[in-house]
């Protein structure tokens, strides 16, 4: 189901819930594009500026899609589709500094992945809690 997301300028996209992988906070480069965004909303290659914040957001996903709260290795906020993790590994050394485990949205090399300070076990708690298969984690 297609959500309506606030962008800047006044304007509202569409975003389908279902293709959600992460919404997190803007990094420094896309606040500096756009001095209102409040969260980016990554859907595969494709990120969406919003308006509105972390909170609102997940306020209106959340009926929709299960999303994990989770933190980035530099410990901003993360919202992460659950249902579109395809596997976690742990973190090899070439990940930023505080990154535990690696969740991968895809199973070719380029595919999308997000680092996350949980560990494995922590996360498959989150999965079990969420009624989530944890496969991913085999």
């Amino acid at each position: 189901m297609a959500l309506l997301i606030k962008i800047p300028h006044g304007e509202d996209t569409s975003v389908d819930a279902a293709k959600v992988l992460v919404i997190r906070e803007p990094l420094p480069a896309e606040r500096h594009q756009n001095p209102g965004v409040l969260a980016t909303i990554w859907i595969g290659g494709a990120k969406i500026f919003s308006i509105e914040s972390i909170d609102e957001l997940l306020r209106k996903f959340d009926p929709l899609t299960k999303l994990a709260r989770l933190s980035a290795p530099n410990n901003a906020v993360l919202l992460v589709g659950m249902d579109r993790v395809i596997d976690v590994d742990d973190a090899s050394v070439l990940e930023a500094p505080g990154s535990t485990s690696v969740l991968r949205f895809g199973a070719e090399p380029r595919a999308p992945r997000q680092a996350v300070r949980e560990s494995r076990n922590e996360l498959k708690v989150i999965w079990q809690a969420a009624g989530l298969p944890t496969s991913v984690f085999d």
